[in-house]
């Protein structure tokens, strides 16, 4: 660290201690540079209105915004539902800075992709999850599933 510091000029130092600074204390900042009010995405990461304390409440509450994000990828609208597409997460229970999820139904993209996206936007909105998983190893089998090409889309058989 000291020979990476030592090689930066004063202004950068500068740069890099506000940065850290700001976004240490939640506090959001505009890169020099860009546009008024544009925001890094280091900015986006710390903002405080976008991020939310570890809570079950929390938890729940940002995954229905989950499902409203993602809604093509579950089954909880009627046009999904038409097309085969039945899947559901649910929160399975909180487990301290953990969480496990439950999918059930099924889902166009495989499992595995349903729990990183699912995984990853709640890890975003509530920094303090350091892991979202499944119950059992056995809701991301997608053996009833066939690959259609390239794409990595699967039907279910």
């Amino acid at each position: 660290l000291v020979a990476l510091t030592s090689a930066m000029t004063s202004a950068q130092l500068a740069s890099v201690l506000l940065v850290w600074t700001l976004a240490s204390s939640g506090q959001a900042f505009v890169r020099p540079g860009c546009s008024r009010g544009a925001r890094t995405a280091s900015s986006r990461l710390f903002s405080a209105e976008e991020t939310l304390i570890m809570t079950e409440e929390n938890v729940e509450m940002v995954l229905q915004e989950a499902r409203d994000k993602f809604g093509t990828i579950f089954g909880y609208s009627a046009e999904n539902r038409q097309v085969g597409i039945t899947g559901e997460v649910d929160l399975a229970f909180v487990d301290g800075p953990c969480v496990v999820i439950r999918l059930s139904g099924r889902f166009w993209h495989e499992r595995k992709t349903v729990l990183a996206r699912v995984g990853t936007y709640i890890q975003q909105r509530i920094p303090e999850i350091i892991d979202v998983s499944v119950e059992s190893p056995d809701q991301l089998d997608d053996s009833d599933k066939v690959e259609t090409g390239g794409g990595g889309d699967v039907f279910n058989l």
